[in-house]
């Protein structure tokens, strides 16, 4: 039974046994009232008739009524030799005895209801006190950081309701406090990573300031050192840059917005800041696809997905080697292919390509393992895919589609 039903069905009872209580006790004394005129009217009935047959007896009368008619025999006498029954009299009396019976045997029943109900009702309060004592204790050991108790009911009621809601919400405090040891344990993980990446750089850029110190170095090798801590520095800047975009990415900070852009337009502006360095390494690249072709995606992050797939065909090929880019479109998705002639993927790395901080065998030196998984992290909040294919020394297809909003 329910918390708010018992109650109901309490207050209900004992309203209603009132209001019987009530009506019996309206009832006996309109009794009461009906048999005491009866009384009275026979009474008065009898008196006129003696008086009116028997005036001289005046006196006796109103001593004989003046006293007790049970207590005294003489006027019972009388009353007989007028052939009057005294037992309907008595009946009246009992009348009024019974009324009074009835109403005291009422209010004890109703108050040993009352106590029943009563003593139920502390029995279930006392229950109900000993399951929120019990919900205390437990909540107190989810605060300690305990969640290996449980808590669950399939019984009725708002105990055991409430029960069950906490449950469901300490399941979810459990599940966050999992993913947030989890995520923090990637945390040291990924700090430990920039760390190590950064020494790299910091320790050349250190062994570079140290040579140029020395004023007996001449002026070639000067701007040679100087280039070279130069280029540490730009590492760095493309590091800290990469990282914070992934940090926006990873905590949900960015929204994507979609808007419709020339497909080859996107490109173009991916090709841009690479267009030197192809240049440089003799390296040709070809766009094969719809030049009217357009895409709904987020412009600024999707280029920013496709400098690193770009950047990472362009290290991976060799000086006058080939980049392809192919692009089309059906009614599910838009796929681009990039392809390269390069040196390929290992075999066992392939599965491992877009995890962050990873470097395959066949990695630069100067790799940090960000750049594919940057890439591949904006196209998946893009409702779209990203796959590789590779063959050592035969060169590697990066495939990825964006699909469509099909209703």
């Amino acid at each position: 039974m329910k918390t708010k039903n018992f109650k109901k069905t309490f207050i209900f009872f004992t309203i209603l046994t009132l209001l019987f209580i009530a009506i019996i006790y309206l009832m006996s004394i309109q009794i009461h009232n009906h048999y005491k005129q009866e009384f009275l009217q026979q009474q008065q009935n009898m008196i006129g008739e003696i008086l009116e047959k028997y005036p001289e007896f005046e006196e006796e009368l109103i001593t004989i009524l003046l006293k007790e008619q049970k207590s005294n025999n003489r006027g019972k006498q009388f009353f007989e030799t007028y052939g009057i029954d005294l037992e309907s009299y008595e009946n009246v009396g009992f009348i009024f005895s019974l009324k009074y019976d009835m109403i005291e045997k009422i209010f004890i029943l109703f108050l040993g209801i009352v106590i029943l109900f009563g003593y139920l009702f502390y029995q279930y309060f006392k229950k109900e006190q000993k399951e929120i004592q019990q919900i205390t204790n437990y909540l107190n050991h989810i605060l300690s950081g305990d969640y290996s108790l449980e808590i669950r009911e399939y019984d009725e009621g708002e105990i055991s309701t409430l029960k069950n809601d906490i449950y469901k919400i300490i399941m979810l405090l459990r599940e966050q406090d999992a993913y947030s040891k989890n995520e923090k344990k990637h945390l040291e993980s990924v700090l430990s990573d920039i760390s190590h990446q950064l020494k790299t750089p910091l320790t050349s850029m250190y062994v570079i300031n140290d040579i140029l110190e020395n004023d007996e170095i001449d002026t070639i090798k000067k701007k040679e050192m100087l280039h070279k801590n130069k280029n540490q520095l730009e590492r760095i800047e493309w590091l800290v840059s990469s990282l914070l975009k992934l940090s926006r990415l990873d905590s949900g900070v960015v929204i994507m917005k979609p808007q419709k852009i020339n497909v080859r337009k996107l490109l173009n502006q991916a090709l841009e800041p690479m267009q030197i360095p192809i240049e440089l390494k003799s390296q040709s690249i070809e766009i094969i696809g719809d030049e009217n072709l357009c895409i709904e995606v987020d412009a600024s992050w999707t280029v920013e997905a496709f400098v690193n797939l770009i950047k990472n065909a362009y290290e991976h090929t060799p000086s006058q080697g080939n980049i392809k880019i192919v692009y089309e479109a059906n009614p599910i998705y838009v796929e681009f292919q990039i392809e390269d002639s390069g040196e390929g993927i290992e075999k066992e790395d392939l599965p491992h390509i877009f995890e962050r901080f990873y470097k395959g065998v066949s990695s630069n030196k100067d790799s940090i393992g960000i750049g594919l998984n940057m890439a591949s992290t904006i196209i998946q909040k893009q409702n779209g895919i990203i796959t590789v294919k590779s063959t050592r020394n035969k060169g590697t297809i990066f495939t990825i589609r964006f699909y469509k909003n099909v209703i």
